[in-house]
């Protein structure tokens, strides 16, 4: 029964494998195509389904294997096992066609300092011929019946949409752009992020102002989407990346996004430098020492394969001797870590070494989990009613100003 579902499933990837991936310098080509495929995995599968009718017994112990493997899986292997198909797809993005997929990258872009380093990372990110790179320009402005005029931001954004295709075409790309009229960007960047199913979000980070952290954090939660928000010195590209640092820190570390970027960097040029650097305390024992560099050395060995080395630095000030040691390197990638039931936030070491840091900064922040959207309005409502509880509790008397 086993060998039946494998040999179906046998027949079901040669036939996508075919159309999806083409039949350029194939090693072997089905004959009668897709007469073959279709008709043997049709006639395995239906001798699995007689099987499976005729010996009850087998189907039993056949659940009873497939639920342990589901089970090894989800609790063992499954983490490994992304990462690892997250680098291998990166380096290999034939793999990502075979597989029917066609990501989008969504870029907006606004500040021409900016637009050459967001491109040619939106560019190493989406493989030619694989992934997709939308430009997206904003004129931030409102249709006003009375007063109809042109915005006069208008030519401005013609000429970084001509900066920004111009880029990406000098590096063998083809890139779809959009201009949109909205008061208020954040929303519509939100707006054609889910209207497009953006696979990734790439953002350029200015001089870093706090007061604009609330309405950026909204973004990021609104958006299903892989988020990156970089801060490039100018004249800045992807091709000139030589060093690469990646601060570590928990043991949940292994950030899907962040292998993505580096095995894309990796793809673009093999010889990059990738350095893995964790931060412990001054007066840590060697027993410590020993132990923060031997779960470094696994992680890294998961993240990326090729060049990368792990450094342990001694420093009561992380961003300091970050900030230090980066002055070597040409990029620093960094996880945006999550807060409480899965909201992505800006933390106050992430702003510190963006805003100190005399390299480009890559803030990466990934989607959040499936089930957190889904319960988020639950969430909501159980806030809700427990602060009804503590109000009645108070007062002594139901308050009828909230639903419970």
């Amino acid at each position: 029964l086993i060998f039946l579902m494998n040999f179906t499933l046998a027949h079901v990837t040669t036939y996508l494998a075919r159309i999806r991936g083409g039949t350029t310098n194939a090693p072997y080509k089905t004959p009668f195509f897709p007469l073959v495929p279709i008709l043997g995995g049709i006639a395995c599968a239906l001798m699995a389904i007689f099987q499976a009718i005729l010996v009850p017994d087998a189907t039993g112990i056949l659940a009873i294997w497939i639920g342990l493997g589901v089970f090894l899986y989800w609790t063992i292997f499954s983490h490994r096992a992304a990462l690892t198909d997250t680098a291998m797809a990166a380096l290999d993005p034939s793999l990502t066609a075979l597989r029917g997929l066609n990501p989008l990258i969504l870029v907006p872009v606004a500040n021409p300092k900016h637009t050459p380093a967001l491109v040619s990372l939106a560019n190493a990110l989406a493989a030619r011929g694989v992934g997709r790179v939308l430009l997206l320009s904003i004129v931030p402005a409102g249709i006003d019946e009375h007063h109809r005029h042109v915005p006069p931001q208008l030519k401005d954004t013609q000429k970084i949409i001509y900066d920004a295709l111009a880029e990406s075409f000098k590096s063998g790309h083809s890139a779809e752009a959009l201009i949109s009229t909205a008061p208020r960007p954040m929303e519509e960047i939100r707006r054609i992020a889910k209207e497009h199913g953006c696979e990734s979000l790439l953002l350029g980070m200015g001089e870093i102002q706090e007061s604009a952290l609330p309405e950026l954090e909204i973004l990021l939660n609104d958006v299903n989407c892989d988020v990156g928000i970089m801060r490039a010195p100018s004249g800045w590209h992807t091709t000139k990346v030589k060093k690469i640092l990646v601060p570590i820190a928990g043991l949940g570390s292994g950030h899907e996004f962040r292998v993505h970027v580096l095995a894309s960097l990796c793809r673009q040029d093999k010889n990059k430098e990738i350095t893995f650097v964790s931060v412990i305390a001054s007066d840590a024992n060697d027993s410590a020492h020993k132990e923060t560099l031997s779960r470094i050395e696994k992680l890294s060995e998961l993240q990326i394969s090729g060049r990368h080395h792990v450094k342990i630095l001694r420093s009561d000030d992380a961003v300091t001797a970050l900030v230090a040691e980066s002055a070597d390197y040409d990029l620093i990638v960094l996880g945006l870590k999550s807060a409480s039931w899965g909201k992505r936030v800006f933390g106050a070491f992430a702003l510190r070494l963006a805003s100190q840091a005399p390299c480009a900064t890559l803030l990466l922040s990934r989607r959040r989990n499936r089930a957190y959207e889904l319960l988020d309005p639950l969430r909501g409502d159980v806030l809700e009613s427990i602060r009804g509880a503590v109000r009645f509790g108070a007062s002594g008397k139901t308050d009828t100003t909230h639903d419970m």
